[in-house]
């Protein structure tokens, strides 16, 4: 079996398998009372329009204490406030 075919088939189940239930998963984060989230720094090779020496983010929202854990990870050219504000479009923190 080609690679061609191994990687067509990840992707595939990707979008049509796991993309539903991530979309569930930020669901749930977002209707929680209190999310953590926080960004890391990674390197990507042969990223297009970048250097390979400079940063890309990997940024982490999850569930606070009380909740269902669920964690995910939104991956970003940028370290931009535009990324979270974003990806927790909808969220309302309670006091």
């Amino acid at each position: 079996m080609s690679r061609q075919t191994m990687a067509n088939w990840m992707i595939y189940g990707a979008e049509r398998w796991l993309l539903p239930v991530v979309v569930e998963m930020k669901r749930h984060l977002l209707k929680q009372d209190v999310l953590h989230a926080d960004e890391t720094t990674l390197q990507v090779l042969k990223e297009p329009g970048k250097a390979a020496q400079s940063d890309s983010y990997m940024w982490l929202y999850r569930t606070g204490r009380g909740a269902p854990s669920v964690v995910l990870y939104d991956y970003q050219r940028t370290r931009g406030g535009e990324h979270p504000r974003d990806f927790l479009a909808g969220f309302k923190a309670k006091r």
